[in-house]
């Protein structure tokens, strides 16, 4: 009889962490989904904020003046949505490469960063919402 307790028992504890690890995965998945692709993970910000072309080829393809790249189509893709919602699927590195990007463009460029805001929140709509993320990203946080 003890024999089939250590069995039984063994034979619930191994289900059971079988069931906590899917539990655990589902979560991972489920959460993890409500963050943006790591496309702009690897990409060498600092190389595009010293050349002006490219930084004005990347605005001009998020306000549909001329083509996009590839990494243009998926920045516009979801520009809007961060936009709207304060950078709250970005991950933290994209967080970090947005604030970067803000800094250079409200320091080097005012006019283009005047130009994009009025692009993509011509009535102030998400200004609120987006304005905690500008803070950061002015004080270098």
């Amino acid at each position: 009889m003890e024999m089939i307790n250590s069995l039984l028992f063994n034979y619930i504890s191994e289900t059971m962490k079988c069931v906590i690890l899917l539990v655990v995965l589902s979560v991972s998945f489920v959460f993890g989904a409500d963050k943006y692709p790591n496309v702009f993970d690897d990409t060498n910000i600092d190389e595009i904020l010293k050349n002006d072309r490219l930084v004005r080829q990347y605005i001009d393809c998020v306000e549909d003046k001329k083509p996009c790249t590839k990494q243009g189509q998926e920045l516009k893709a979801r520009v809007k949505d961060a936009l709207e919602t304060g950078c709250e699927k970005c991950t933290d590195k994209q967080k970090q490469g947005a604030k970067k990007v803000i800094r250079h463009l409200m320091k080097n460029k005012p006019a283009w960063w005047k130009e994009l805001n009025d692009h993509l929140d011509p009535d102030g709509k998400y200004k609120a919402k987006f304005d905690a993320f500008i803070k950061e990203a002015e004080a270098g946080v």
